[in-house]
């Protein structure tokens, strides 16, 4: 997988994206050591976000 994506992204992209993706998994992380529900939903917004961006990034490779 990761060779496939170094076909479509230069290095700064791909650290770039694992670096959101690191961000996601922390987040994740803080979700399962969260009692309140506002941390829950504020993680899950973070995580939501990400992902989104994720999403784009990819998107924009593909065209």
């Amino acid at each position: 997988m990761t060779k496939q994506l170094n076909s479509y992204m230069t290095d700064d992209q791909f650290g770039q994206l694992l670096s959101v993706l690191q961000d996601i998994n922390k987040s994740i992380k803080k979700l399962h050591q969260s009692y309140d529900l506002g941390d829950v939903c504020s993680h899950l917004d973070d995580v939501e976000s990400a992902v989104k961006d994720v999403k784009s990034a990819v998107e924009k490779l593909e065209r």
